[in-house]
C-alpha cells in the first residue's frame, strides 16, 4: 500500500478496478478510503461482469459507486469483454486526463527499443499458450534483431524458464508449442 500511495502522489488520473460480482468488502473500502480525496479524477472498472447476478447488478454497482462518490464507472469482464465497454473506459480515461505538453512525435507510441517490444511480445505469446503448465516467472531474452533487405525483421530469442522440467512443455511434442508461441508473436 506505500508503493500505491507513493504512484498515487505522481498519477494523472486513478483506475480503480473492483470485483463486482461481490459486494464491497473492507479491503474495497481501505482503498477507496485511500483514493476517495486525492485530486486526480477516478475512473472505475467494474470488473468481473460475467460472473455478477443479474439480480445485483443494481446494487453492487451503486454500493462501489458509492465508495467514490461517482458514477464515473463501467462494467467489465476479463474473460467476455465487449468492445464497447473496453472502447467507453478507454474514452473515460482519456476524458479524465488532464492536457499537457506532448512528450514524445505522435507517431511514437513508446519510449522502449524495438527489442524490448519483440522480448515482450513472445513472452505474452508464451505465457497465453502456457499459463496452466508453466508459472510466471518466464523471460525472454532477443539475441538477434535485425532488419531484413526485402523489409522484414530477423529476430532471434531465447526463452528462459524456472525449472529444467518446463523446457519440455515450452518446446511441444516436436517443437509444435515453440512454433506455436512464434507464430502468434510473428502476428
Amino acid at each position: 500500500m506505500r508503493e500505491v500511495d507513493r504512484a498515487l502522489g505522481d498519477c494523472d488520473a486513478i483506475l480503480f478496478v473492483v470485483d463486482v460480482s461481490t459486494p464491497p468488502d473492507d479491503d474495497d473500502r481501505r482503498v477507496a478510503e485511500q483514493i476517495r480525496d486525492k485530486p486526480q479524477p477516478k475512473v472505475m472498472a467494474l470488473n468481473k461482469a460475467d460472473l455478477l447476478d443479474p439480480n445485483d447488478v443494481i446494487a453492487n454497482t451503486e454500493s462501489y459507486q458509492q465508495l467514490l462518490g461517482s458514477e464515473n464507472s463501467m462494467l467489465t469482464s476479463g474473460v467476455d469483454i465487449k468492445v464497447e465497454n473496453l472502447t467507453e473506459l478507454m474514452a473515460m480515461l482519456i476524458a479524465a486526463l488532464p492536457s499537457g505538453p506532448e512528450y514524445y512525435p505522435p507517431e511514437q507510441y513508446t519510449d522502449q527499443p524495438e527489442k524490448v517490444l519483440a522480448a515482450e511480445l513472445i513472452r505474452e505469446q508464451a505465457l497465453r499458450f502456457l499459463d496452466q503448465e508453466v508459472p510466471h516467472a518466464l523471460a525472454v531474452s532477443v539475441d538477434d534483431y535485425a532488419l531484413r533487405p526485402n523489409n522484414t525483421t530477423f529476430i532471434s530469442a531465447t526463452i528462459f524458464v524456472e525449472r529444467d522440467s518446463q523446457k519440455g512443455i515450452l518446446i511441444g511434442k516436436g517443437g509444435s508449442m515453440l512454433k506455436r508461441i512464434g507464430m502468434e508473436a510473428r502476428r
